[in-house]
């Protein structure tokens, strides 16, 4: 999810890139959210894109930090999106594709094991630089961790990039096997909005939250 600060600005900005509109949901009293991406929305094939605004966006302060951005199928290109978000374009892949989320870590081997421990496999990697993780079989999107130069703490994490979910078949196993690694853990597994879900900090700090995934299919 990103927080941005015009709804309509940043839903034009990835509709040019190619996404399609999901859902958009305007609340009564301001802000909003909306999903973008190719597909339909909790397509279990393909990456969504979530973007929230508040009822005040004006005073949304956005701190791209660790947060290296977006990699979208399209013509080669690099840019920002109306938050000063990294997009970057590549010719690989299907138009209107999120191909790859990109995080700095502080430790780029912890990082990995950590999404390891998620059921998440390297599919490409720079030794010691960059590593790109994904599904087998799941959405064309990788997440690609590249080795910061220096160690991230508060100042370094991101203001505007706020988490990553992953739906997983058993909710309760992938917790075990994440406090057995002594993760942080943001939110114990509990419902909310009609679904069993979980929240946890990464080996560096980002948010993540998994969600039961027949739960996300049906709600």
């Amino acid at each position: 999810m990103l927080h941005v600060r015009d709804l309509d600005a940043s839903l034009e900005f990835y509709q040019d890139a190619g996404l399609g509109a999901l859902s958009v949901n305007r609340r009564p009293g301001g802000g909003g959210t909306a999903f973008v991406g190719p597909g339909k929305l909790r397509d279990k094939q393909n990456f969504a894109l979530e973007l929230a605004t508040a009822k005040d966006p004006e005073k949304l302060d956005v701190k791209v930090g660790g947060f290296r951005g977006l990699v979208i199928a399209g013509d080669p290109d690099e840019t920002t999106d109306p938050d000063g978000y990294p997009i970057s374009f590549s010719e690989s892949g299907r138009p209107g594709t999120v191909l790859s989320l990109k995080l700095r870590t502080a430790n780029l081997e912890q990082a990995v094991r950590f999404y390891e421990q998620l059921g998440m496999q390297i599919v490409d990697e720079d030794a010691g630089t960059c590593v790109s993780l994904g599904y087998p079989g799941g959405p064309q999107t990788t997440l690609t961790l590249q080795q910061s130069e220096q160690a991230l703490d508060g100042a370094q994490l991101p203001s505007g990039y706020d988490h990553l979910v992953i739906a997983t078949e058993d909710l309760q196993e992938a917790t075990a096997a994440l406090d057995k690694m002594g993760t942080k853990v943001l939110m114990p597994p509990t419902k909310m909005f009609g679904m069993n879900i979980a929240g946890f900090a990464d080996s560096d700090g980002y948010k993540l939250y998994l969600i039961l995934e027949s739960d996300f299919r049906q709600s």
